[in-house]
């Protein structure tokens, strides 16, 4: 899926630094990508919550188990999931307070 983002790959193989990733904040609200060739489908990449901002607080508060089960994660929509292991096939979404 970051194939073709500037460095990725070679990050990903451990050949590079993370610093060196095509991908930067200018601001607040402006995300810059910069891509090794053209992608004529990367604007429908970025619609997979894969590429979805994250909130920073939340990583750095669960640190590697960031995102590993339900309890890990962060929810802002009507619905929390609740359950979920990791690896388990069922799960429940419960109303969000």
């Amino acid at each position: 899926m970051f194939d073709g983002i500037k460095n990725a790959t070679a990050i990903t193989a451990g050949k590079k630094p993370l610093s060196s990733l095509g991908v930067k904040a200018e601001g607040d609200y402006k995300l810059v990508v910069t891509l090794d060739r053209r992608i004529l489908y990367f604007k429908n990449l970025m619609a997979f919550a894969l590429f979805f901002p994250q909130a920073e607080k939340a990583v750095k508060k669960y640190g590697s188990n960031y995102g590993t089960a339900s309890k890990y994660m962060l929810y802002n929509g009507p619905y929390m999931q609740k359950g979920w292991t990791g690896s388990n096939l069922s799960w429940k979404m419960v109303k969000n307070k």
